[in-house]
């Protein structure tokens, strides 16, 4: 039985089932150490029986670092074990680096593509832009060193990175409207020098087939023949 939070008492009884002796037993505590290893936070502590297992605190953070769990020397702890002993838990962490995208343009309007942090040697996909510049096309992004396309993967070195979009005159572009008869489709602004693409048109009607698209105007008008 317990008395209060730390005194145990045990009863033995005679034959008469009375009292004939009581023995008071305190339980012998053990103190695990915690060293949080980020340069600001104290050591703290906790306090556990003999003989039982320690409850796990919450994980601690520290900013742009991820906490890799506690070490008992160079091993993992396991918080199921049972304490016997005084012992010192240190956090193990793996520093983080920053990944920022920056317009490269004070004219730029749009808010900046979001990326976690990540630790060296770990990949992410760079983003696609989502800045925008009157006059301006995206062209690629560049860490200071290499050009990177939205989509490419991207390995981190043991450093912060910033991608900063590159821009490029904006091209001539012409208006291509896809039509059957007076009906628009669809319409795209195509770069000059390129050919416009039917992709995504619906170019279904009912009890015909499609054949071609038609030239119907000299810049413009692109219409459906079936």
């Amino acid at each position: 039985a317990l008395i209060g939070e730390d005194v145990f008492y045990v009863m033995r009884t005679n034959s008469a089932c009375s009292f004939s002796e009581i023995n008071i037993i305190r339980p012998v505590y053990r103190t695990i150490t915690l060293e949080y290893a980020d340069g600001a936070t104290p050591d703290g502590s906790l306090d556990v029986i003999d003989g039982t297992a320690a409850s796990q605190p919450a994980d601690p953070t520290w900013a742009h670092h991820r906490f890799d769990g506690w070490y008992n020397g160079a091993s993992p702890y396991d918080w199921s074990s049972t304490v016997s002993g005084d012992l010192t838990l240190t956090a193990h962490w793996t520093q983080l680096y920053t990944i920022t995208y920056a317009a490269g343009d004070g004219t730029a309007t749009g808010d900046a593509p979001t990326q976690v942090d990540k630790a060296e040697g770990e990949t992410f996909e760079v983003a696609a832009n989502t800045f925008a510049v009157a006059g301006k096309d995206f062209d690629k992004w560049n860490d200071g060193a290499n050009d990177y396309a939205p989509g490419d993967t991207y390995t981190m070195d043991a450093a912060n990175v910033v991608l900063t979009a590159i821009w490029k005159a904006a091209a001539d572009k012409y208006t291509v409207i896809f039509k059957d008869g007076e009906t628009t489709l669809d319409t795209k602004l195509v770069e000059v020098g390129s050919n416009p693409s039917d992709a995504g048109v619906d170019k279904t009607k009912a009890l015909s087939t499609f054949a071609a698209w038609q030239k119907d105007d000299a810049d413009i008008a692109l219409d459906a023949a079936f």
